[in-house]
């Protein structure tokens, strides 16, 4: 199990019960170099309140493994490979979110400068090596002992240059691993957003960089997994200023022509905007590359004043005519207790390609949270290209989505801001889960309401779904007070003849 924390390390312990052939023991830590300086900071001596420390962050991003496939020698054509066990390893990217804030970027190749002249928190010539996410073979898990050996960083270990390095910022994208045709050759790569920056949109603001432009977290970046290399990047300046947006949350990638490759991914952006990325399908054969690859604005929250930030992933699905589902909820992370701007959830059928015009809530039937009979009349033909819903004041999306069965679950944050009650440290406000039918938005709690109430739960995560080996789904969620991890009954559920999935080996779209 690993496990970032505001100690400063990202911490390996062993599964199992506890004493039970060293189940909870810690094997190894990771302490990445750009925060070694910087540990001194939560030091305090004896008979001092930590509380008198200001708060620091450290390893507080998210991490990614997987299997992947990195082929020895020459690469063949997928038709014409045979592959070796030697040839596979378990990769494990994790990233430092806010723990980058200072030392981002350094004047080392190593990221573990002497001094403070040594770290930026932003691209410059003199501090072209990023530092936000770091890669390690966890191939070989059977020795207690042997520490698992660091492989990269984004860039490869070196120095970015000016056009790559100075989209990215805090590391708080999930990295998305899959694999991909390349002149019909196997790929095996990793999907991030651009990060954060903390200075909202380009233009106009006070820690603005470049002559008024802060493009800091404004991109989508495209990695190659066998030595951290970027092999295809969409920025604000790809997409002529329209991705003005920081980009924090994770992609998702789905593989809609079903050939085990992913061809399409999605992301939001904190200016509330949807991108697509179109990669090479199995229809494209050799003539593919990544020249071919392209990216575009796929719904337009027309310059909303900025509200609306989509901070976490999107679910993707199909519905059974075959069209692609988007959905994503907007919230602000960085705020869960402000009286923001009325916030919303979208389910998106894109039926358009890059290159199209952009989807906008015009294209988009309206559906209330509250009305158990309000439903989206679905065709294949439609007008309409999906539905949303504006929630009331105040309440937000802060998790992702979750698909199963046909079922959509996602939670929301409804806190507390009346009175002296807005102290959200004695007012943990409440959360609401929502279970409605993918496509046409029909409650499936009792008299077909679309959600539930839990007072009193502070933030939910979002909703997991756990298949037993006979095909049985439990449904879990955690909240920030309280019994933190809580079992979601659904009765309505039945067991799923394919069983469990194991879902780096399976790519392909389900309902």
């Amino acid at each position: 199990m690993i496990v970032g924390a505001n100690d400063g390390q990202l911490h390996a312990f062993k599964t199992g019960e506890l004493g039970a052939d060293g189940g909870g023991k810690e094997l190894w830590s990771f302490i990445p170099p750009n925060q070694l300086r910087r540990l001194k900071l939560i030091y305090h001596t004896y008979g001092q309140h930590p509380l008198d420390k200001s708060r620091q962050y450290y390893v507080d991003g998210p991490t990614s493994a997987a299997e992947i496939w990195v082929q020895d020698g020459s690469a063949t054509d997928i038709s014409n490979t045979t592959k070796t066990e030697s040839e596979w390893k378990t990769l494990l990217v994790t990233a430092l979110g806010r723990g980058g804030t200072s030392t981002l970027w350094s004047s080392s190749v190593s990221c573990d400068a002497d001094s403070s002249a040594g770290f930026s928190p932003y691209w410059t010539a003199t501090h072209p090596n990023y530092c936000g996410y770091y890669a390690f073979d966890a191939s070989d898990t059977a020795d207690d002992t042997v520490n698992w050996p660091f492989l990269w960083r984004i860039g490869a270990n070196t120095g970015l240059p000016e056009d790559e390095g100075k989209y990215l910022g805090q590391a708080w994208s999930k990295m998305f691993i899959g694999r991909v045709r390349i002149n019909n050759i196997e790929r095996w790569i990793g999907l991030i957003g651009g990060g954060y920056s903390g200075c909202g949109l380009a233009k106009g603001r006070t820690c603005a960089l470049d002559g008024g432009n802060d493009t800091r977290g404004k991109g989508f970046y495209v990695i190659d997994l066998s030595n951290g290399d970027i092999l295809w990047k969409y920025t604000y300046a790809t997409s002529s200023g329209a991705l003005k947006g920081d980009v924090p949350a994770g992609p998702s990638a789905v593989d809609s022509d079903n050939d085990g490759f992913i061809d399409r991914a999605y992301v939001g952006d904190l200016a509330g905007n949807i991108w697509r990325f179109q990669f090479c399908r199995k229809s494209d054969q050799s003539t593919c590359t990544e020249s071919n690859w392209s990216g575009g604005m796929m719904f337009n929250n027309n310059d909303n004043a900025g509200n609306r930030p989509i901070y976490t992933s999107a679910a993707v699905s199909m519905d059974p005519s075959y069209n692609l589902w988007v959905y994503v909820g907007t919230g602000d992370k960085t705020q869960p207790t402000a009286p923001n701007a009325q916030e919303r959830f979208y389910a998106i059928k894109d039926r358009r390609n890059n290159g199209d015009s952009a989807y906008t809530v015009s294209d988009l039937d309206s559906i209330t949270p509250s009305q158990a009979a309000d439903v989206y009349e679905d065709g294949n033909i439609s007008s309409k290209n999906g539905w949303w819903i504006q929630f009331p004041k105040s309440e937000k999306v802060l998790a992702e989505p979750t698909i199963y069965q046909g079922r959509l679950y996602f939670t929301t944050y409804v806190p507390d801001t009346g009175g002296e009650n807005s102290d959200p440290c004695n007012a943990p406000g409440s959360s609401r889960i929502y279970n409605m039918n993918y496509i046409t938005a029909k409650g499936y709690w009792g008299s077909d309401a679309k959600y539930i109430t839990e007072e009193g739960s502070g933030v939910m995560s979002a909703v997991v779904v756990s298949v037993g080996p006979d095909g049985s789904a439990n449904l879990y969620y955690s909240q920030s007070v309280g019994d933190h991890v809580q079992q979601l009954q659904d009765p309505n559920l039945s067991n799923d003849p394919r069983g469990s999935l194991i879902y780096w080996q399976d790519r392909r779209i389900r309902p």
